[in-house]
């Protein structure tokens, strides 16, 4: 079966890399955390049906109520994955590349549809939530596409710029500013909702009402005209200069909206398949995943045992009692001072770690990297480079 890589290839060699040096290279997925170790079940689905595939629901009850409570803090990318054709021989799966629809997701969604509209059979539920993350993952293909078609359009030598994009895109994860992830967004609810082919009573309402619950930037789904063409032409700009998308708007933007050179940038990057017949969804593989350690994975975006919390405190950051009262306080690296939550529960409330971590000058993906690179604040303890807080 002929793909998208197979066409380009010879086009994808000629690239190099920028003067400066090669990209820092983070993740060959849109997946928030490593899948380096991913080596679930894999199957191909030949035919972009919409329906999923017979056996596509071993997700375990445990690992769908972890997809249920992480999309909420994370995002419809930790429920499927884009991975580039420009890093197919990177883990996970060396080799393939293309849409990646974990069988976990989609029954999460389908279980938040049918919270929504009770009546809804549990097939179309599954047929819709197939579908969603699907048309989210392929505006992700479709802005690589788009792409690789300007880096090959211009003088030798041709330069990388979307690796370099996806190097800076990780500063502006979970804000306002991943516009990409806005845009994917709403081109899936645009998409769910005036296409026949999924069209279903209520389809719109639904799929509103579970993308509001998302985290910013996957809630900032339903744009008004001028708001998309601003974000169309900031994305544009950022792909194509290979700078993080906070750099673009702070030198492109003006008082008045976007200039000129994004808007006419934005107007080339919506996706239109007959401009770009190569980035039509047939040529992009589409596979079922089950991963089988789901809910270990994704521990780090759900809410966090306290006395793991204590330690990330107490040994990551530094942290040394500063006062007690009804509450213990401390000093951390920065020399900021922070209230630990009371012991009210066993866990750690998901509002009282992210004003902790802006405290800390950290993200909720620089959380969840350390957790994972520090084996849950076992080394590397404290952090080499504190930050100052984020306002």
């Amino acid at each position: 079966m002929t793909d998208f890589l197979d066409i380009v290839k010879p086009q994808l060699e000629s690239l190099e890399d920028h003067p400066n040096g090669p990209p820092a290279f983070l993740s060959a997925t849109t997946f928030p955390l490593d899948l380096e170790n991913l080596e679930g079940q894999l199957r191909l689905q030949p035919e972009n049906d919409g329906i999923p595939p017979e056996g596509a629901d071993a997700a375990s009850s445990e690992d769908i109520q972890a997809a249920k409570e992480v999309f909420k803090e994370a995002g419809l990318d930790i429920l499927a994955f884009y991975k580039s054709f420009r890093f197919v021989h990177l883990a996970p799966f060396p080799g393939k590349w293309g849409i990646f629809l974990m069988d976990v997701g989609v029954a999460a969604v389908a279980s938040e549809f049918r919270v929504h509209n009770p009546n809804l059979p549990e097939a179309e539920a599954r047929r819709v939530a197939r579908a969603l993350l699907y048309e989210h993952e392929r505006y992700h293909f479709w802005v690589d596409a788009w792409t690789l078609s300007h880096e090959c359009a211009g003088l030798r030598p041709c330069i990388k710029r979307y690796e370099y994009y996806v190097a800076g895109k990780c500063v502006v994860a979970l804000s306002d500013l991943d516009f990409e992830e806005s845009l994917a967004n709403s081109f899936a609810y645009r998409r769910l909702s005036r296409d026949p082919l999924w069209g279903l009573k209520g389809t719109s309402s639904m799929v509103r009402a579970f993308l509001r619950q998302c985290p910013a930037p996957y809630s900032n789904f339903d744009m008004a005209p001028k708001e998309r063409r601003d974000a169309e032409g900031l994305l544009a700009g950022s792909v194509l200069s290979g700078l993080c998308p906070a750099i673009q708007k702070f030198r492109y933007g003006d008082r008045d909206g976007l200039s000129e050179l994004n808007r006419t940038l934005g107007q080339a990057l919506r996706a239109h398949g007959r401009l770009y017949p190569l980035s039509e969804p047939e040529l992009c593989p589409t596979y079922w995943v089950h991963d089988p350690d789901y809910a270990a994975r994704v521990q780090p975006y759900r809410a966090p045992d306290r006395r793991e919390f204590r330690n990330f405190v107490e040994d990551y950051l530094h942290g040394r009692p500063d006062g007690d009262t009804d509450h213990q306080f401390y000093k951390i690296d920065n020399g900021e001072k922070i209230k630990f939550p009371n012991p009210h529960d066993k866990t750690i409330r998901n509002y009282e770690r992210d004003n902790i971590l802006r405290k800390a000058g950290m993200r909720l993906p620089e959380y969840a990297a350390a957790r994972n690179t520090t084996n849950v604040w076992k080394k590397g303890c404290p952090r080499p480079d504190p930050k100052p807080p984020i306002k």
